[in-house]
């Protein structure tokens, strides 16, 4: 086993890359360009938010335990913010502290709903009122400013799942911080949030078989949990600038690559993935990519074993450990250079 990785993610990794000869037969990794990338980020500095202002101006700062659930509350519908054949979700809104309008775009945009709906004097925070929204509730609280927001009704039905959990915790006086920090380990949280939260949290995950004839690939379950990873990564930045308020985190090596749409788009852009003609063709003219598609598992498949593989040389090349924490923001902050279109796929997972 490597160095910085986790049994249980390590094993991921391998299962994944045994699958790597279909994978190819859509996207490639070049190592060669891998490196070059390795290389070239490695001289950056290894910031870490802590995800109020400036990065997200609509975050509240003040309150951790609010953050907390904003935090949880958002990433179960921090998913798909293009309906096919419309433009991306957008709201438009000025933030507390500021004077003028401000479009928020993707997954800006749901997270300045959340707080517009906040401030609009909806007590989201409360596990209570969550619980109990209605779809009516949830399109007003996402109208929108551009493209609609994709899936409602399964954002719906993630809300009420989170609410439902954060209402036992209401009702026995406990604090999502409080419960939190008696897990303590990065992988305990990732399987917290799975278990407790099956709908919103414990879904994205897919077996080889459903993309694959079951003849020409043995079977594996292969584990993604994107949002379930994103939460404790956000949740790992703003511990470490809490003051001891919240307590950072073990096990950090357990958090796998946080594979969504921008991040193939990144590696692309620096020619770290090749796209196969067809693939490129539809990538590049906004053809949905069916969920469990043979291009569309390629291209996360691949996706996740460039940034493992990403995670590895940095290490090499710094000499010293980082984590998701550290790399996944990098990655975020280099795709704001990256030109061309991300792929689009009408799915909850990511």
């Amino acid at each position: 086993m490597l160095d910085g990785f986790s049994e249980e993610r390590f094993r991921y990794y391998r299962d994944i890359k045994a699958l790597q000869s279909k994978i190819e037969e859509h996207v490639k990794v070049d190592r060669k360009k891998l490196i070059q990338f390795a290389q070239e980020i490695a001289e950056k500095e290894l910031r870490v938010p802590n995800w109020g202002p400036p990065y997200f101006p609509n975050f509240p700062p003040e309150n951790n335990e609010i953050f907390l659930r904003h935090l949880l509350i958002g990433n179960a519908l921090n998913f798909c913010y293009t309906e096919p054949s419309h433009e991306k979700f957008a709201v438009s809104w000025t933030p507390p502290g500021e004077e003028e309008e401000q479009l928020f775009v993707g997954s800006k945009g749901m997270w300045a709903a959340l707080s517009r709906a906040y401030k609009d004097g909806l007590d989201i925070y409360s596990g209570r009122v969550l619980k109990n929204l209605t779809i009516k509730d949830v399109k007003h609280i996402f109208r929108t400013d551009a493209g609609p927001l994709p899936l409602i009704s399964k954002r719906w039905a993630n809300l009420v799942d989170v609410g439902s959990y954060l209402h036992l915790l209401d009702i026995g006086n406990m604090s999502l911080g409080d419960i939190l920090d008696v897990y303590g380990d990065a992988k305990f949280i990732l399987n917290f949030l799975k278990s407790s939260m099956t709908v919103a949290y414990g879904m994205d995950g897919i077996n080889t078989h459903k993309v694959y004839s079951s003849g020409s690939v043995p079977f594996r379950y292969i584990h993604f949990d994107k949002r379930a990873r994103l939460f404790v990564v956000m949740y790992e930045g703003r511990a470490r600038s809490s003051e001891g308020e919240l307590e950072t985190l073990e096990g950090l090596d357990a958090i796998g690559p946080i594979t969504d749409y921008q991040v193939p788009k990144i590696f692309r852009h620096f020619g770290v993935l090749k796209y196969s003609n067809e693939l490129s063709h539809k990538v590049d003219n906004k053809i949905e990519l069916p969920e469990y598609s043979l291009e569309e598992f390629a291209l996360r498949a691949a996706t996740y074993i460039a940034t493992e593989e990403l995670y590895y040389a940095l290490r090499y090349i710094r000499d010293e450990d980082i984590s998701m924490v550290e790399l996944d923001y990098l990655l975020w902050s280099q795709g704001r250079r990256a030109e061309g279109e991300h792929h689009i796929t009408l799915t909850d997972n990511y």
